[in-house]
């Protein structure tokens, strides 16, 4: 599979992380009890105003009920969305569940979301882990989802960058006369595609088929090992990892008074100058960005203060890191 240099063309979602210090990404409200048109308009608007350099949506589109899955928002159509009413923030998914969906069907999908962007995109990707949503959206076994993905990887990447597109996988397959693939993305030669997941074969996944990693954020002790077994699997597959982005994705919890000292904190809970101590961390092992959720926000009013404490009280002092 061809790589993207994400350094070789300054493509626009590139602002994800270009640059120094450490920036910062937000999880729009576009699924949970919060989530509506209204208030997810304004705060993307107001997001990309205040300074965060990306915008990211997650995938669950066939949960069992609950509060988190509430008025959920298709990602992709979020996406497009998005990208009419902001300009400048990178639009991510973070991650999107590969097997659920037609590569095909996607990758024309994505193609449009980076061209309405005009080159915003980053593409997320993982393999699942809620086996009854690949039995209700007819997706392959789930027991082969990691197959899956590498072959819809290798797929959207020869969709998106061959004159004359053809495919013969073990799942889909089709001849160059058969079908037109544009419009091709607006970046080049291609969209980031960034590799989620904490096993080994997520990293060799991210290392072998994507440009960057995109992992979920347990703990910063979590985070060291997974740093290292990706460092370790590089070396091992002779595959550098200068321009190789360390996204993650942060659950975060923004309060106004510290958390107790004889209780055990979660990363990224707490004052702003914890929450900044941490992302200071994050930086130090490697990270260049990290999309904060905050998912714990009790209103509209709460998640607003939370996006508007992070931008004013968090961010400057990380833009300064080396």
């Amino acid at each position: 599979m061809q790589r993207s240099n994400v350094n070789a063309v300054d493509n626009p979602s590139h602002i994800a992380w270009r640059g120094p210090g450490m920036k910062l990404g937000l999880f729009v409200p576009h699924t949970g009890p919060l989530a509506s048109a209204g208030f997810l308009k304004e705060i993307a608007m107001e997001a990309e105003e205040l300074g965060f350099t990306g915008l990211w949506v997650v995938d669950a589109p066939a949960r069992p009920p609950g509060d988190r899955v509430a008025n959920f928002y298709e990602p992709l159509t979020v996406l497009g969305w998005l990208a009419g009413v902001t300009s400048r923030v990178a639009l991510g998914t973070g991650v999107l569940v590969l097997p659920y969906r037609n590569p095909v069907l996607l990758a024309r999908s994505l193609a449009a979301v980076d061209q309405l962007s005009q080159g915003r995109l980053l593409l997320g990707v993982g393999v699942g882990h809620v086996e009854s949503e690949n039995r209700i959206l007819g997706a392959p076994p789930y027991e082969e989802r990691g197959r899956v993905s590498n072959e819809w990887l290798r797929l959207i990447n020869t969709f998106w960058t061959d004159e004359q597109p053809k495919f013969s996988g073990r799942y889909v397959q089709f001849e160059s006369d058969e079908l037109y693939p544009g419009p091709r993305p607006f970046q080049k030669p291609r969209p980031p595609i960034l590799v989620g997941g904490a096993s080994g074969s997520a990293v060799r996944r991210a290392l072998r088929l994507g440009d960057g990693y995109f992992p979920v954020l347990r703990s910063i002790e979590t985070m060291e090992q997974q740093i290292a077994m990706l460092k370790t699997e590089a070396e091992r597959l002779g595959r550098s990892l200068d321009g190789f982005p360390l996204l993650a994705l942060g659950w975060t919890n923004i309060l106004e008074q510290a958390v107790r000292s004889d209780g055990e904190r979660e990363v990224l809970t707490g004052t702003p100058d914890q929450v900044g101590a941490d992302l200071s961390r994050l930086h130090e092992l490697g990270l260049r960005h990290v999309g904060l959720s905050f998912r714990e926000a009790s209103s509209e009013d709460d998640y607003r203060r939370q996006m508007r404490t992070a931008a004013k009280e968090i961010m400057p002092a990380l833009s300064r890191l080396a």
